[in-house]
């Protein structure tokens, strides 16, 4: 029986019965379901400060965080080895934003390491969204060019990559910028910090860029991440709060309707010929497209 799984529906181009293990080099999960609590077994937990269980991307209660934008509103979680990464580093992240930014502003939604000096995070100005690496001679970043929308959920990976010597950063499941950078060792005493950015490892002094809005589903790997498996699988995680799935054929004929009805991982796709099909899923107002290759 030729299937689909669900759960890879927006790589840009995928195939049935592909295999991948998202817990493979997972140093830390936060699903921030009920608490900041990290679920990848290595009990790097979080500790709440100002910030609120509130609803995620589909709507569900008590399942992201919301950030207040203020400096007394974050989650850390203490410093931990594993947490200090050496030329492999990929995280994946979803942030909804609530407000533009001043031109002179910085919303950082997680760093690890003052931002001059030995350190990781991601960070938004009022142009761009920035993932960047810095060791104590560079510091390079992959940025998306111009902001994204506000009042909208967006998914976020980052790859640190040393086998090409290359971070990128995916938006929305979509490679948006690719920078050439050198070996990179993270090595600080620092927590890592979601809502701000800490200038010491106790977080006090000014300017702590803090962030206004909602982040949930973060997760850190000490391997670089497969795209465009993986992100797309990332992208469209708990695939069943998506309420229906079309196919179309190339000439752009629907031959596939699941309206969600069931909970089951899997699309039954043995009355389709081998070829490439586009593949669409809603949810509510949101609609996910992508090609579907079918062996």
């Amino acid at each position: 029986m030729r299937k689909l799984l669900l759960l890879f529906i927006l790589c840009p181009v995928f195939f049935a019965n592909a295999q991948v293990d998202l817990s493979k080099g997972l140093v830390a999960y936060y699903p921030f379901t009920g608490n900041a609590n990290d679920v990848s077994g290595n009990d790097l937990n979080g500790e709440v400060a100002g910030s609120f269980l509130t609803t995620d991307r589909f709507g569900n209660q008590n399942a992201a965080y919301w950030f207040e934008g203020t400096l007394t509103s974050y989650i850390k979680v203490p410093d931990n080895d594993l947490l200090d990464f050496k030329g492999k580093f990929s995280f994946s992240l979803w942030y909804y934003k609530d407000t533009a930014q001043p031109e002179s502003d910085f919303q950082g939604l997680f760093y690890k390491g003052r931002d001059v000096e030995n350190s990781y995070g991601f960070v938004l100005t009022y142009n761009k969204e920035t993932f960047y690496v810095r060791d104590f001679t560079e510091r390079p970043s992959a940025a998306v060019d111009s902001p994204m929308s506000f009042l909208n959920w967006h998914h976020v990976v980052g790859v640190l990559d040393d086998s090409s010597n290359s971070l990128r950063l995916y938006m929305n499941g979509v490679l948006v910028h690719e920078e050439s950078t050198t070996s990179f060792t993270s090595k600080n005493n620092y927590p890592l910090v979601f809502g701000r950015h800490f200038r010491n490892p106790d977080g006090f002094f000014t300017y702590e860029y803090a962030f206004r809005g909602k982040i949930d589903d973060a997760r850190f790997y000490n391997r670089i991440l497969n795209v465009p498996v993986e992100n797309g699988q990332l992208y469209i995680e708990n695939i069943s709060n998506y309420q229906g799935i079309t196919i179309t054929d190339i000439a752009g004929r629907i031959v596939y309707v699941n309206n969600q009805t069931s909970t089951n991982s899997y699309l039954d796709l043995s009355s389709l010929k081998p070829g490439t099909y586009i593949l669409n899923a809603f949810s509510g107002s949101e609609k996910f497209s992508n090609k579907v290759l079918i062996k």
